[in-house]
């Protein structure tokens, strides 16, 4: 690997000298601002040390066989080769439902006895199963304050428990689920299930995904703590408006902290064929925004910080104070694999900003959802998105409430149901 670094005016002459150098393979490992004496020492001036690499070292070509470079095999015996492979793959393969085995020799048995007689018979067994199970789950969960609930209410609530809900917040919603079901449903399981769906989609707010208006420029921000996921879900965001849409997409980073993170956004824009700027301060994002008025959304991609970092959260929210209040819209992502306290932490931290929309990322990385229910029942802000994968633009996805409710309580049981 070959590396060099230089110091500089901007990004661009940056990437012009990279290319120059080192080539189109070339790639930025991380980028600083650093202050340098001016001429005759009479000021100070702001430049840019980037340090870029390229991979020199190339396979070589006599080193790797012939046979792999052309994909082509010989067997020395193929004769060989098929009787092998049947004689494996006869002894893979099960016996019929009348046979089986002794050695090498396939016998014969009497017929089975039918399926559902066996069922029968095991019913009792499978129904005591169930309740061992049952008390388990209380035992282990803890239903202590909530010892009321019996049948399909116990089992909504250990659900609700299992999967992350707060248990006060469970318990509330059990307790409402209640007093809503008459006496003539009491024993009604399913219709219980169908209203305690309902009444968790009701608890979530109507989602707010992003809505362009002619006429009226968006400016997206995405904040969020480190690997929450900002610059791929600005990548399935501006590919959506600009391929389905036909969006005037722009694309910007503040992000000068982390290493290779306006790489990362650039090889995006290059592949939408849409503007990218890299910008280190509020007069350079005022100046980038003044000519990018005839556009339609820009997304801004933003440094990714601890929310214990108070200093650079505020010094972030320095460098956002030039975007026109009007055109600013502000999503929070937050990661699904994080926990319930943690969650709400995060939020509060980056209140600062005054975000409009939440957007829940990862949400296919977790398997219990309750953290995303319990925040929600904590802040008024209504969700935008839901992003499920790393696919761009796949993998996003509206949160609607009964896809919230649904990822909540039915993904969690595995039940395959639509409710």
């Amino acid at each position: 690997m070959k590396i060099k670094k230089y110091l500089v005016k901007n990004s661009e002459e940056a990437i012009s000298q990279i290319k120059r150098d080192l080539g189109k393979d070339a790639y930025i490992l991380s980028q600083k601002k650093v202050v340098r004496r001016g001429k005759l020492n009479l000021s100070n001036v702001e430049m840019i040390e980037v340090t870029a690499a390229v991979d020199s070292a190339k396979p070589d070509p006599n080193d790797i066989s012939s046979n792999l470079l052309s994909k082509t095999y010989n067997y020395s015996d193929p004769d060989k080769l098929k009787k092998d492979k049947e004689e494996i793959f006869g002894k893979l393969r099960p016996p019929a439902a009348n046979e089986y085995t002794v050695g090498d020799n396939v016998l014969s048995r009497e017929p089975m006895m039918d399926i559902n007689g066996i069922k029968s018979e095991l019913l009792p067994l499978t129904q005591e199963v169930a309740e061992i199970k049952k008390l388990l789950r209380a035992s282990t969960t803890g239903v202590e304050g909530y010892s009321e609930f019996k049948g399909i209410f116990l089992d909504l609530f250990l659900d609700m428990v299992q999967n992350g809900v707060d248990r006060k917040l469970a318990g509330k919603l059990i307790h409402t689920l209640q007093a809503q079901i008459d006496a003539e449903h009491i024993n009604d399981k399913d219709n219980i299930k169908k209203r305690f769906f309902n009444l968790l989609t009701s608890y979530i707010s109507v989602p707010a995904p992003l809505k362009l208006e002619k006429g009226r420029r968006r400016v997206v921000v995405m904040i969020g703590p480190t690997g929450s996921g900002k610059t791929t879900t600005i990548a399935k965001l501006s590919s959506y408006f600009k391929l389905m849409e036909s969006k005037k997409v722009a694309l910007m980073t503040i992000d000068s902290y982390r290493i290779g993170a306006e790489a990362h956004l650039r090889t995006y824009a290059d592949i939408l064929d849409v503007p990218f700027y890299a910008v280190y301060n509020e007069r350079d994002l005022r100046f980038r925004l003044d000519r990018l008025k005839e556009y339609d959304v820009v997304f801004i991609d933003t440094t990714g910080r601890s929310p214990n970092d108070k200093q650079g959260i505020l010094i972030m929210e320095k460098h956002l104070s030039s975007i026109p209040e009007e055109e600013k819209e502000v999503f929070l992502l937050l990661s699904a694999v994080t926990k319930s306290d943690d969650l709400y932490m995060i939020y509060e931290k980056y209140s600062v900003f005054k975000p409009d929309k939440i957007i829940f990322s990862k949400i296919d990385e977790s398997l219990s959802l309750g953290n995303l229910f319990n925040l929600k029942m904590r802040v008024d802000i209504p969700a935008a998105y839901f992003t499920t994968g790393q696919r761009v633009p796949e993998d996003i996805e509206i949160a609607y409430p009964r896809k919230f409710a649904r990822r909540i309580f039915l993904d969690y049981n595995n039940k395959g149901e639509d409710v």
